[in-house]
């Protein structure tokens, strides 16, 4: 058949068994038995070309998207009998999102991507610390704190604070390593990630720490943002571990693991690994240091937050110095011409070398002064080293503490100066609710008040305990007062309020004048007044070991060896003692007395009533006016003024029936006379007889007289009548 370059038909239909254009074909219609092609233009690229196999034709339907195209009438007729509610009028495109949705949902879930790095030792060895370094203050060889991410610069005196939080949603400080050497650090990726799967007998879709798309593109960890120091994975050059190592550390990754149902069965579109880092010593940096891995491809870059830490080996000990330990005493009270002071405070300064080098420790409690010995009338204060708040712990206590580097913040070499403190140590104050004697002496070494200080570093092993030790000796201090285990029932050598000086007391109404009337501020020497110069003494307890006390007193002979009295009597031998204090350790001689008023508030008249007496260290024996008293003798005589003589409590037999009561020495006692022990004991005092029928009347006073010699030894600690 010959090739036809044209044909033209006009008014009928032409019928060509194969037609070849290189031009447009016009008609309004086109028909062909077997296959119609046709090429059409490309523009516009986005509308659709429709092909009708029962009229042959090709055509643009619309100028919308592909996506947008409605998926029709179903062969059925209707979409009610499937899952999702479509329409003949719903597009492509929302019709395959449903669907996909659904799908999803059918497979295991996909590994989360990399977000976080987690540091599995960050609980051991870092803490937080304040700084010396920065800005302010460069140190050679140490690397400042400069902001990174969400995590601000530090400068000096600045805090540097650990945090626990690796979610990944931010960036966090480890800390400041403690160790003496750098510390190796290590840690995963994806360190917050759970297992997800493996319970209920369910497979384990991915474990813990897992990260996905992990054949996927490339892990890179960033080290000091060092090139040179990075490390780098393909994730795509195997499915198998990998592991990759430089001076910096090590980076490595798990075989590839695919999901899985819960069945078991692998799902292979989602891919993950677990990852793990160590970071080595070698290129680690005094001062701060950080990491973080980037997860990058030709589609999408993960990056982690930072893990930031600080390292300070500088390992410089400190020492303390201490150059002041001074006392100053307040207030002063009386006991038998003896003054004490009430009070008093403790001056100490101290110098720290190395305090702030390079870091310094936050802790409240850092520095401390510590006090050893007697520390109820001193309460040391805990000192801390920011310089502004005082924190005590009871009494009245104060403090301060000179904080250079926050002065100095500005200087070169912030980090070399020294810390001054001064802590200002009062001492005198109610303690609850209950006050104090203190009796320190020149010379043994037992007594001492000693203030110390302790410094805590953040590395341990360069703490300071119980340095600069500054001792305080010659201490009288007393501040116990008259409602203390004292009333006219009770004497307990708290004060002399009760005490009465000598007098013959014949009369109730003697007895009431003279009350009040004892002034313990005269000397009981020989040379003292005439109603002193034979006192015995009332003092604070002491026992050769600076006692110091809450409750009872003593009643002594004024002169002695150092081994029952301190300084042996000589009061103003005491270094740290009021001034112009007395001397009893020579002038004082002979026997002497302890004249006390007791009344009977009882409401009752009362014939015998107990004596209760105690010592506070050994035994006294009572013996009979009249005998020779040596060290641990006394006499002890009673009196019912206007109805008695001076009874004796420790008369050679008890007293009976036929005795003349108002003749001195005569028995005042029924029954044994014990031996006064550092137990209770109690003398019977008997006031009547049958011959006379004495009575002590309710609210008369008895007179109580107590006599020793000199050499006496032993201490009385309190007089009691329950009965009263």
């Amino acid at each position: 058949m010959a090739e036809w370059k044209k044909v033209i038909v006009s008014g009928s239909n032409a019928e060509l068994n194969r037609i070849f254009a290189s031009g447009a074909i016009t008609g309004s219609a086109v028909s062909s038995s077997g296959k119609l092609f046709a090429s059409l233009s490309l523009d516009p690229q986005n509308w659709v070309v429709i092909y009708k196999s029962e009229s042959g034709q090709f055509y643009y339907t619309s100028s919308t998207s592909v996506g947008n195209t409605v998926i029709g009438t179903p062969t059925d007729g209707t979409y009610n009998d499937g899952l999702f509610p479509f329409t003949s009028g719903t597009t492509i495109a929302n019709a395959v999102d449903d669907i996909n949705e659904i799908l999803a949902g059918l497979v295991p879930a996909e590994a989360p991507p990399l977000q976080s790095l987690g540091d599995t030792e960050a609980a051991a060895g870092f803490v937080a610390t304040n700084l010396s370094f920065g800005v302010a203050n460069t140190i050679s060889g140490v690397t400042n704190v400069s902001a990174l991410d969400t995590l601000a610069a530090i400068d000096v005196s600045g805090s540097y604070t650990s945090t626990t939080l690796q979610s990944g949603s931010v960036s966090y400080r480890l800390g400041l390593n403690s160790n003496t050497t750098l510390q190796t650090i290590t840690g995963r990726l994806n360190l917050t990630v759970a297992q997800n799967g493996g319970t209920g007998g369910a497979a384990v879709n991915y474990s813990a720490s897992a990260f996905g798309d992990a054949n996927v593109g490339k892990l890179y960890l960033y080290f000091n943002r060092t090139d040179s120091q990075s490390l780098e994975i393909d994730l795509e050059s195997t499915p198998a571990g990998i592991s990759v190592t430089n001076t910096s550390g090590t980076l490595a990754v798990s075989p590839t693991q695919s999901a899985y149902f819960a069945g078991g069965t692998a799902y292979n579109g989602f891919i993950n690994r677990t990852g793990s880092f160590t970071i080595v010593t070698t290129h680690q940096l005094e001062g701060m240091n950080y990491i973080r891995v980037v997860h990058t491809s030709s589609t999408f870059e993960r990056t982690t937050k930072y893990i930031q830490w600080i390292n300070d080996t500088s390992n410089q000990s400190s020492v303390v110095t201490s150059t002041t330990g001074s006392f100053t005493g307040t207030g002063i009270k009386y006991l038998s011409g003896v003054k004490y002071h009430t009070g008093g405070n403790v001056e100490y300064r101290a110098t720290i070398t190395n305090a702030y080098r390079n870091t310094y420790s936050p802790s409240s409690t850092a520095v401390q002064v510590d006090i050893t010995g007697p520390t109820n009338i001193f309460d040391v204060t805990t000192l801390y080293q920011s310089g502004s708040t005082i924190r005590t712990k009871t009494g009245n206590t104060s403090a301060t503490i000179t904080d250079y580097i926050t002065s100095a913040s500005q200087v070169t070499n912030a980090h070399l100066f020294p810390l001054i403190l001064t802590a200002s140590i009062s001492g005198g104050a109610l303690i609850s609710n209950a006050a104090y004697s203190l009796i320190v002496d020149n010379d043994d070494t037992s007594e001492d008040l000693e203030v110390r200080t302790t410094l805590t570093r953040n590395i341990s092993t360069l703490n300071v305990s119980n340095q600069g030790s500054q001792t305080i000796k010659g201490l009288l201090i007393d501040n116990r007062t008259i409602g203390q285990l004292q009333t006219l029932q009770s004497e307990s050598f708290v004060s002399e309020s009760y005490r009465l000086v000598p007098a013959a007391y014949d009369t109730q109404a003697s007895v009431i004048s003279a009350l009040g009337g004892w002034d313990s501020g005269q000397s009981i020497t020989d040379a003292g007044g005439a109603n002193y110069n034979k006192g015995l003494l009332v003092m604070p307890y002491w026992a050769n070991n600076g006692t110091e006390v809450d409750n009872n007193g003593m009643l002594v002979y004024p002169s002695g060896s150092t081994t029952y009295l301190p300084q042996g009597g000589n009061f103003s031998a005491f270094i740290n003692g009021p001034a112009s204090n007395v001397n009893y350790n020579t002038g004082v001689t002979g026997y002497r007395t302890y004249y006390r008023a007791f009344r009977n508030e009882s409401s009752n008249d009362l014939q015998s009533f107990d004596v209760i007496l105690a010592t506070h260290t050994g035994n006294i024996t009572v013996l009979p006016t009249g005998s020779v008293l040596g060290a641990s003798n006394i006499y002890i005589e009673i009196k019912d003024p206007g109805v008695t003589a001076w009874l004796d409590l420790g008369a050679t037999l008890p007293q009976n029936a036929s005795d003349d009561l108002t003749v001195n020495g005569a028995s005042g006692r029924s029954g044994t006379l014990p031996t006064i022990t550092t137990s209770n004991t109690a003398i019977t005092a008997i006031m009547g007889n049958s011959a006379t029928s004495n009575v002590v009347a309710n609210n008369d006073y008895v007179v109580i007289k107590i006599t020793a010699n000199a050499g006496f030894t032993g201490n009385l600690k309190t007089i009691n009548i329950p009965s009263f």
